[in-house]
């Protein structure tokens, strides 16, 4: 007989965790259970529980577990299906990081979020001090938005400022407030030489096996 009482419960926006009663099968070796997710494969495990991660929020799936005995068995049948639905994203995003670049005219922002590109394209929503004019403002990925300035002040620390922004969510969730962000110089950040390939893998030049790959949209801008 196949596991019962399978139950699912949305514990975040990306994640749904389910829960089983063991197969009362008299297995001569130890139980696996195969999870399905919408009919596909997606964990095998000994536990009675499954965490599945990295899903959108506000979708719906399908679920199912079935019991092998050891390793080399076939599966045994179903669960019945339990269908669970990811909760909304509520997460206000954030500004994580922002830097000058070498040539003292662009400054870059990074957020905790994707962002949506019609507020955070707009330069009022920025503000660096006095006496600075934000000239404009461009998305280079989701997350990361580049300021064109007409003169970046050297000679005292800046805060930057940003209102007005919304993360892409059906929620449009509003940035979190606060005082603003310190914006690292040049002069104090840490640069390591990187080559591009083809295959938008980073390599680490400095040959301390720091290599990358690009993800989430994320590009590379020439200084």
């Amino acid at each position: 007989p196949p596991p019962s009482d399978l139950t699912g419960t949305s514990t975040a926006c990306d994640r749904i965790t389910l829960s089983w009663t063991p197969s009362v099968y008299p297995f001569r070796d130890s139980a696996w259970y195969t999870v399905f997710r919408d009919g596909q494969e997606i964990g095998l495990v000994q536990e009675t529980t499954f965490t599945d991660a990295r899903l959108e929020e506000r979708t719906t799936h399908s679920y199912e577990v079935a019991a092998r005995d050891g390793d080399f068995c076939h599966w045994g049948a179903k669960t019945q299906v339990c269908t669970v639905q990811t909760l909304p994203d509520l997460t206000r995003p954030t500004v994580e990081h922002a830097w000058s670049t070498g040539d003292g005219t662009h400054l870059r922002v990074l957020f905790s979020k994707a962002m949506s590109r019609e507020a955070a394209c707009h330069p009022t929503n920025y503000t660096l001090g006095p006496g600075v004019e934000i000239e404009s403002a461009r998305m280079i990925a989701p997350s990361c938005v580049e300021l064109s300035v007409d003169t970046f002040p050297t000679h005292y620390p800046c805060r930057l400022t940003v209102t007005g922004l919304t993360d892409t969510t059906p929620a449009q969730n509003p940035l979190a407030g606060g005082s603003g962000i310190p914006v690292v110089t040049d002069q104090q950040g840490v640069w390591f030489p990187m080559l591009l390939t083809e295959e938008e893998e980073l390599l680490d030049c400095m040959g301390s096996g720091g290599d990358a790959r690009l993800h989430d949209g994320a590009t590379v801008q020439p200084r």
